[in-house]
Parts: C-alpha cells; structure tokens; sequence
C-alpha cells in the first residue's frame, strides 16, 4: 500500500537554511498513509495501540500537508495518518528534533508532543535510532554524531519506541527529542506517528519517560 507512494523525504527548513545547504541531511523516502485507506483494519488497530501507550487520545494523531519542496509546519490536522519511511543502505537522518522550536522556525499553531516508531523490519547492522544525551553520555552541542554515542535503539520487527518531545508545561525536551539515524546496512522500513496538540499547555496530558515495548507484547496492548 505505501511502497508504490514513496518518495524522498521532505525537510522542514529552519531561518537561513534551503534546500542546497541541506542536502543530505535526511536521505530516506517515505510517504504518509491514512488509517482509511487501510481496508484490513490493521492501521487503525495500531493507532488505538499508541493511544493506550502514549495515553493521548486519537484525535491527536498528525498529518501534514506538503509544500513544494518542504514541509508546511503552521498546520497540523488531526486524522489518522502515518509516515512510512524506507532507509536503504547507507542512508540516514543526521541529528534533529521532532519538535519545531519557533524561534528557529517561526510561530506553531500546534506542536508536536510524542514520536512513536514502529519498526517494520530486521536490520542485521546499523539502522540504530540514537539518542545521543542518553545514557549519560558526556557530549557537547558540537558533538560528531558519527561516533555514535548515547543510547542506541536497533531496530527489530514489531519493536515500538515512544518518546517525548515536550515537558508537561509545552516547552522543548532539547536532550531527550535530539536524535539522528545510523546507515543501516539492509534497508529497513519504519512506521511513525507524531501526536501532536494545540496551543502550547499539555500538563492535562498523563506523560512518562522513554517506554519501549513490542506491539501486541505485555507492555503495550
């Protein structure tokens, strides 16, 4: 259903950068799938997994528009929809938030407040999803994110990782949301979710630490 949709992934482009100057930056393809193009129900089955996981309702679910060549970021509408991202041999994301910071990106009618990866397929080498201030690892802002430090999440068919991009008052997590992708070594397949919500003040919502879990497992289901 998304291979035949794929397409290089966009880039969302903070003040002063463009498309030349970051080029490379994120190399994978991917594509964006409602829940209701699924006919077998299973999407929206593990939609309502990440709901109970996450414990934020499905209508907080996200999907973007695309622009010509970048990512709309001023609105957010809330349907079921994933991103589909492929990862081919030695591709990758260099490090970025999944939060938009507005001073770098301008003003944000929602935000994004949890990223939840659900990998799709086995990668013998490489295709780790690394948080790089984890795991008190001792790195500066400069640090080279090929040295691949802090902790490393390899991906494993039915594994699902969910972190928080937010701190309950709506401000930015700039340590737990930093990340970045290692060149995998097979190409792998990853499914997303972003939650998002609207306005800045999420402390009614119930948030936790890193949680990890296999769908369909004891920790989420």
């Amino acid at each position: 259903m998304a291979k035949s949709k794929l397409k290089p992934s966009s880039l969302a482009l903070r003040k002063g950068e463009t498309a030349e100057n970051t080029k490379g930056t994120r190399t994978s393809s991917g594509t964006f799938v409602s829940g209701s193009e699924d006919e077998t129900g299973t999407l929206h089955f593990i939609e309502k997994k990440i709901a109970k996981a996450t414990m934020i309702p499905l209508s907080h679910g996200e999907k973007w528009y695309e622009a010509i060549s970048n990512l709309d970021v001023s609105h957010g509408f809330r349907k079921e929809a994933f991103n589909i991202l492929r990862y081919e041999i030695g591709q990758k994301y260099d490090s970025h938030y999944d939060a938009f910071n507005p001073d770098e990106y301008g003003p944000q009618s929602s935000q994004r407040a949890a990223s939840f990866l659900l990998y799709l397929s086995n990668v013998e080498e490489g295709g780790e999803t690394v948080f790089p201030f984890e795991n008190d690892s001792a790195v500066s802002s400069g640090f080279d994110y090929k040295q691949c430090v802090g902790l490393k999440v390899k991906p494993r068919q039915g594994d699902g990782l969910l972190f928080y991009s937010l701190f309950p008052n709506g401000t930015i997590d700039r340590l737990d949301d930093l990340r970045y992708m290692i060149f995998p070594s097979s190409a792998h397949f990853i499914l997303k979710e972003l939650v998002c919500g609207g306005g800045n003040d999420i402390s009614s919502w119930k948030l936790s630490s890193h949680q990890r879990g296999e769908m369909g497992g004891n920790k989420v289901d």
